[in-house]
């Protein structure tokens, strides 16, 4: 079973040894390349165990995980799952290592929310893919904005301004995950502030 995407013969036309005559698809297995940076690769990627001790030099020792592959112009709420299969190959123009996610078609399509419709994936359409990382332990998770570009942030300490400089473990879709620096049912000031004075004396006003 499969489908014809290619032909490269025509009816009656002589052919050698060796020829390619045409590509078939198998729209059961579906493969996508996707390009990860190297140091996110390294950081957060999950590894097999036993990789480490046996000296590979090369990234075969990714370990397979389900992922989550949802389409670029259908909303986000529908995915289909995926497994993250094998590292393909390393770009050294981008410094990025090509991943293969394997798409198994033949399971249905699922939904963050009640009542998802369905979703078509081809090969050559845009994608987004969530694959599950290592953990972060101890880690405070801020809206970037509150997040200075000097690593700091600011707190709201017995009535007045001080600023703390935090660890930045990751940032992404406006979320940066910090540690060190603040604790425990400390108050972040989560807005941008014109020209801090530390120690300045604040106050919380309530919306309410």
């Amino acid at each position: 079973t499969g489908r014809v995407r290619s032909v490269n013969a025509e009816n009656g036309q002589y052919v050698e040894t060796g020829q390619e005559l045409a590509v078939l698809a198998d729209d059961s297995l579906l493969e996508i390349e996707m390009a990860s940076d190297i140091r996110d690769v390294r950081q957060w990627l999950r590894f097999e165990e036993n990789s480490a001790a046996e000296g590979r030099n090369w990234f075969s020792g990714i370990k397979q995980v389900e992922c989550r592959v949802f389409g670029t112009d259908t909303g986000s709420s529908r995915f289909r799952k995926g497994m993250l299969h094998r590292a393909i190959r390393y770009d050294e123009k981008m410094h990025t290592l090509i991943l293969a996610v394997r798409i198994d078609l033949s399971q249905p399509v699922q939904s963050r929310e009640t009542g998802g419709a369905g979703l078509r994936l081809a090969a050559g359409m845009l994608c987004r893919v969530e694959i599950p990382g290592a953990s972060m332990k101890d880690v405070f998770c801020l809206p970037s904005e509150a997040v200075s570009f000097e690593k700091t942030v600011f707190l709201f300490k017995n009535g007045r301004l001080k600023t703390a400089p935090v660890e930045i473990i990751r940032s992404d879709a406006g979320i940066t995950y910090v540690r060190k620096g603040i604790s425990p049912g400390d108050r972040v000031i989560i807005s941008r502030i014109a020209d801090p004075v530390e120690h300045a004396p604040l106050e919380i006003v309530s919306n309410q």
